[in-house]
């Protein structure tokens, strides 16, 4: 079916509205998408009905492979920049939870116990770092208009757990993709830090409270206690909801109770000066930091 089929004109503001195939309306717990399109110009409309109308097929790609009849979609049309604010702070965390997943094979019982620390237990392979490193001096170049259109998709795939989409049409899309730019640059952050053997605080993503827990097919059971991978990954507890504060250029996890006046010392910014050498092929002159 053409895409004019799924525009239709109500109230002076042309909407978006498309019948889900009966094999997949259990899954999306509905008979029909009908989003707002924002505009009383046809030409406009079709347009945006065109961006719509591919995203849809993503999902209803995406449902079809889906193993069992669950809810995978939630358009979040009517979410306030509040709960995109949750679905960022989830996105960020399951980025650090994908790292230390990646690394943990490698981990032996005496790292988990900081018996030893030894580099190659946690630095990573050449064609990683270089990776990192070439993404992370890109996101801070990029426009959040720029960023939105390269990483939405990575975007998307990451928070799939969720049962939930941005897409272009979505209010909110400049906001939650400036949101999740600063999580992945701060993520990089934190992946050079692991790297250099040092302790990394982070949230489990499902510790993080969000608005799709309301659409979610089964109740959810309460998070586990978190289990402490030092020095390497520590996550944090668990036993409330995180707040954060922010800490030179990243913004990082914590707790209420941990929440005091943090200042910079002298080998805050230098490890932080090291980083951003090391990220940009510089040489490394300790000598400015040497005791006299």
């Amino acid at each position: 079916m053409s895409i004019p089929n799924y525009v239709a004109l109500r109230k002076r503001t042309y909407h978006y509205v498309r019948r889900i195939p009966d094999d997949l309306q259990a899954a999306f717990g509905k008979e029909r998408i009908q989003r707002s399109l924002k505009t009383s110009d046809q030409g406009e409309a079709l347009r945006l009905a065109g961006i719509v109308n591919a995203e849809v097929e993503k999902q209803f790609a995406a449902a079809r492979q889906e193993p069992s009849p669950v809810v995978v979609l939630i358009e979040g049309h009517d979410w306030s920049m509040k709960d995109w604010a949750d679905v960022a702070l989830w996105f960020e965390a399951q980025l650090y939870h994908e790292d230390m997943l990646r690394r943990l094979p490698r981990f032996t019982g005496a790292i988990l116990i900081d018996e030893v620390r030894r580099p190659k237990d946690h630095m990573s392979d050449q064609a990683t770092f270089r990776a990192h490193r070439d993404r992370y001096m890109r996101f801070q170049e990029l426009t959040v208009v720029e960023y939105s259109r390269e990483r939405l998709d990575f975007i998307n795939s990451t928070i799939r757990p969720l049962r939930v989409s941005m897409t272009p049409t979505n209010p909110h899309l400049l906001p939650f993709a400036a949101a999740c730019q600063k999580a992945e640059i701060n993520f990089c952050l934190a992946f050079f830090s692991r790297d250099a053997g040092k302790q990394v605080d982070w949230v489990y993503p499902d510790a993080i409270m969000g608005r799709w827990m309301a659409a979610a097919p089964s109740p959810q059971a309460p998070p586990s206690p978190a289990i402490s991978f030092s020095p390497f990954l520590q996550p944090a507890s668990l036993t409330q909801p995180p707040a954060r504060v922010s800490e030179g250029t990243a913004v990082i996890p914590v707790w209420p109770q941990q929440r005091v006046a943090v200042g910079k010392t002298l080998a805050d910014c230098r490890d932080q000066w090291i980083v951003r050498k090391t990220a940009a092929k510089k040489r490394v002159d300790l000598r400015p930091f040497s005791p006299p």
